[in-house]
């Protein structure tokens, strides 16, 4: 009677180490997919930044000065030298 006992408090050990293992081992699986898909994300944004970037920078040499102290003047805003 004291050995199946033993050996089912040995099995339930066993069990429970198991569940155990793949419980973190499925928890640092889901942490690392998070992080890469994090980094996917990140990797994405910074993509559309500099694509924004590149189009905003197209659009702001077509303008001149005289073009942009004109659009500010009917606004009411008169740009100091220092910031052409």
């Amino acid at each position: 009677m004291a050995g199946k006992i033993g050996v089912g408090a040995v099995f339930l050990v066993i069990v429970i180490a198991a569940v155990m293992l793949y419980g973190s081992a499925r928890h640092e699986q889901g942490k690392l997919e998070g992080i890469n898909e994090c980094n996917a994300e990140a990797v994405r944004s910074s993509t559309e930044a500099l694509r924004d970037l590149e189009r905003i920078e197209l659009e702001t040499s077509r303008l001149s000065d005289s073009d942009i102290d004109n659009d500010l003047r009917a606004l009411g805003i008169l740009r100091a030298d220092e910031d052409r």
